[in-house]
Formats: structure tokens, sequence, C-alpha cells
């Protein structure tokens, strides 16, 4: 069994407190959230728990373990998805702002959408007052 796995499972077993299962990782404000959603969708759970079957109640659980346990791989899949972006990021970075000619994004009317750090040095404009401005004020006739 894995590190992740093994929090996981200490996770899933973790003790409750009044206010229901002690959540892994949650921030104060997203389980208020969470609790007034489910406030709001009364009608899944019974009023009288005491009077559940135990077969119910063991189901239940059972319910409540898989979908944190989904959610949980929810998080790690949309983790890896961010820091695939930041990869890339860095990568667009590098290839576009640091190059060692000029790049200039234009609209198809002719406006300048972004430009890397050498064509701004190149026209000696600053980077940022390039934006939405034409194109053809930079072209001689």
């Amino acid at each position: 069994m894995s590190d992740k796995e093994a929090r996981l499972r200490q996770a899933i077993d973790a003790p409750t407190d009044s206010a229901g299962p002690l959540l892994v990782g949650s921030e104060p404000a997203l389980r208020r959230r969470a609790e007034e959603i489910a406030r709001g969708k009364g009608d899944a759970v019974p009023e009288d728990l005491d009077g559940l079957a135990p077969t119910e109640a063991r189901q239940m659980l059972h319910e409540l373990r898989v979908h944190q346990i989904e959610l949980e791989l929810q998080n790690e899949e949309l983790r890896r998805s961010q820091e695939a972006l930041e990869v890339s990021r860095g990568r667009y970075f590098d290839l576009y702002d640091l190059a060692p000619v000029s790049y200039f994004t234009v609209t198809e009317q002719g406006l300048i959408q972004e430009v890397n750090l050498t064509g701004a040095r190149m026209l000696g404009v600053v980077r940022g007052s390039l934006v939405d401005q034409p194109l053809s004020l930079f072209i001689l006739r």
C-alpha cells in the first residue's frame, strides 16, 4: 500500500466529531459551504438515523467512503493537470518571451495582442503599451 493510499485509508477510518466526519485537508469555509448545500438537499438523509437498519447504515457508510475516495482521486488528477499546465506555461514563456527574434500575436484587424520581450525592445516601446495598438503604427511606409 502506497503512502497516499495509507493516508486515504486513515482519513476514511478517522473519527467523527459532533459536526460529522472530519474532512482531510478541507478549509472551514469549504466545509460550511458543503454543509449548506447538504442542508438544501435534505431529502437525501433520513431524519431518524437511530431507526436506520444496520445494513442501511453500512451501505450509507460504504457510499460515503467510495465518494470520498472518488473525490481524492479527482483532486489528485486536478493537481497533476495543474502541474502539467505550469510546465506548459514555462515552456511557452521560454519559447515565446525569451526568443532572440521578435514575435507578435496580431488580430485579424492588425491589433497587437501580445509581443515578446525582443519585439518590444526592437520597437523601443514598453511592452504593455503595445497591446491593442495597430501594428501598422510601427511599420515604415
